[in-house]
């Protein structure tokens, strides 16, 4: 077991703070009294605010993966390792398109706190991976979709979307690694530009998640 200073973006409860139960009250404001939302157009500030705290952790999964990875090395297992530097393009993608987003609202990126963790062994970065990843598909994601919706803000509804069938690519990638283990075949991974999902063996055209053409897709 090693110290590595990475995040604590692993645990289900990230999300759970002060802060995340703003947009939960907004949603169920909108939902109970859609007869008395107001018309006008207004800056769809929680979710901004929302986008901001899944920057953050975005940002703090980068670094986790990074450690998973090489731990990974560290095995000597390069069907893993390259799984890793595959969940890790994927999660840079989407952090500079939460950036993207954030800078066309005129929003800035807010201090990002790291906090010691420790890394277990492949086995267990597997599974804290995935739990990483279902917990944002089932989730983070639906939640801030629904916010988006409520606040009429269209661009982070598609965004949120898009993020969250990427995401359940993930948890598929990860249950499969899992399953195999040490015998998991060496795979080739390709990765959308736009969103960051994972294409393996799928023919086809477009992207799952954008419709980006699989022509423009990074081979990793």
């Amino acid at each position: 077991m090693k110290h590595i200073r990475i995040i604590s973006s692993i645990r289900p409860n990230i999300f759970i703070s002060p802060l995340f139960f703003i947009p939960l009250i907004i949603i169920f404001y909108c939902s109970c009294n859609e007869d008395r939302v107001i018309k006008r157009e207004s800056k769809p500030e929680a979710t901004l605010q929302q986008l901001q705290t899944v920057y953050g952790k975005s940002i703090q999964r980068i670094k986790t993966y990074k450690a998973f990875m090489e731990e990974a090395e560290n095995s000597k297992l390069p069907a893993i390792i390259k799984l890793y530097r595959a969940l890790l393009r994927s999660e840079e993608i989407q952090s500079q398109n939460h950036l993207a987003l954030m800078q066309k609202h005129d929003i800035q990126p807010t201090t990002i706190k790291e906090e010691k963790f420790i890394v277990g062994s492949w086995r267990q970065t597997l599974k804290m991976a995935l739990s990483m990843e279902e917990y944002s598909v089932n989730s983070v994601y639906p939640t801030l979709i629904k916010l988006a919706d409520c606040e009429k803000c269209a661009d982070a509804a598609q965004h949120f979307r898009s993020m969250q069938d990427a995401k359940r690519k993930h948890t598929e990638l990860l249950r499969y690694a899992i399953k195999q283990g040490k015998e998991m075949p060496s795979l080739t991974y390709r990765v959308c530009p736009c969103c960051g999902y994972l294409l393996t063996t799928e023919e086809t055209a477009e992207c799952p998640a954008c419709k980006k053409g699989v022509g423009e897709f990074y081979n990793l």
